[in-house]
């Protein structure tokens, strides 16, 4: 009998300049430290000698600052059989982006996007996916877990049916405080929250870095979490873990304001390796592509429903 409880690994692939002094993406994405590899090759390797495949998040804006690696990224990770869906630390966007597509630079966050950039953002992002991964994509995130009413209904225009943002724990979205199961947004997106569950009186991510508030390296913790978590939300939970590509290196600070991430040993790799070596028999490791499926397929039913306009509404700086 097929499982009913669900996992989905995320991975937000990334190389943002602030959390490395150089060489961001070979160190923040390929984990390159020496002769040391410890980013998205090596996740993909613990996962395919698990027998698991990995959803994995890709920035497609930071295109713009670095030409021609994002081509290698994705090629890499279809090559492989993993899912590659949509992520946006639109920072990177320029000026010049924006008025080549006929609009106004914008330097707000996801969470104040109108209606037209989140539209040409999109399209770009959408037209990123098709010719670097080689498919249409089924989900996106936000940089920081930002979005809006607008990115929702741009979203659904170009037929991007799930979305992983419900955060109740981001500073972007502070009237969220419900912490939900799936759900379905009233203009048909089916949003995905990020996991959390109380245990030892700790609200925790489901996030797997060296500075997790659930450590994975304690066994019984992350049964106990699993556990509740699929008590909590019924048969049909959908567990969101995320990690980023540079979440097998540990955290370092580098001044009051900054931090980097930099190579201290294998232990994080290891500690994921058992996590998925060790699933239960009765948890499904799925992709986003293969939860889209279940959704259409009516496997996973979905009755919650939300209206489109209660976005807006948790986010503190717009005021209905």
């Amino acid at each position: 009998m097929a499982s009913n409880k669900h996992l989905i690994i995320t991975i937000d692939v990334e190389a943002g300049p602030h959390l490395q002094s150089a060489d961001h993406v070979d160190r923040l994405i390929w984990g390159k430290f020496g002769d040391q590899r410890l980013g998205i090759g090596r996740m993909m390797e613990i996962a395919e000698r698990c027998g698991r495949k990995l959803t994995f998040f890709l920035d497609y804006c930071e295109t713009l600052r670095y030409p021609g690696a994002f081509e290698e990224i994705s090629r890499y990770i279809s090559e492989h059989g993993h899912d590659i869906q949509l992520h946006a630390h639109t920072q990177f966007l320029t000026d010049t982006f924006w008025k080549q597509r006929g609009l106004g630079p914008i330097r707000v966050g996801l969470d104040q996007y109108s209606k037209q950039h989140a539209v040409v953002l999109m399209d770009f992002l959408t037209n990123c996916a098709v010719s670097m991964g080689g498919k249409p994509a089924v989900a996106f995130r936000g940089g920081a877990f930002r979005y809006n009413r607008s990115i929702l209904d741009a979203m659904a225009q170009f037929r991007i049916p799930l979305s992983f943002n419900y955060n109740i724990k981001t500073p972007w979205q502070s009237n969220n405080e419900l912490n939900r199961g799936i759900f379905r947004w009233s203009n048909g997106v089916v949003e995905v929250p990020m996991s959390y569950t109380n245990i030892r009186n700790k609200m925790r991510e489901f996030e797997f870095s060296s500075t997790s508030s659930t450590d994975f390296g304690d066994r019984g913790l992350v049964r106990d979490y699993m556990e509740q978590f699929y008590a909590e939300f019924g048969g049909h939970g959908v567990l969101v873990m995320l990690l980023h590509s540079w979440s097998f290196l540990y955290r370092e600070k580098k001044d009051e304001k900054a931090f980097h991430y930099e190579f201290k040993g294998q232990q994080l790799a290891e500690s994921f390796e058992h996590f998925l070596g060790n699933l239960g028999d009765d948890v499904r490791v799925i992709t986003a592509s293969e939860l889209d499926g279940l959704i259409k397929d009516g496997v996973l039913k979905i009755n919650d429903c939300r209206s489109t306009e209660e976005v807006d509404s948790m986010n503190p700086r717009i005021v209905p």
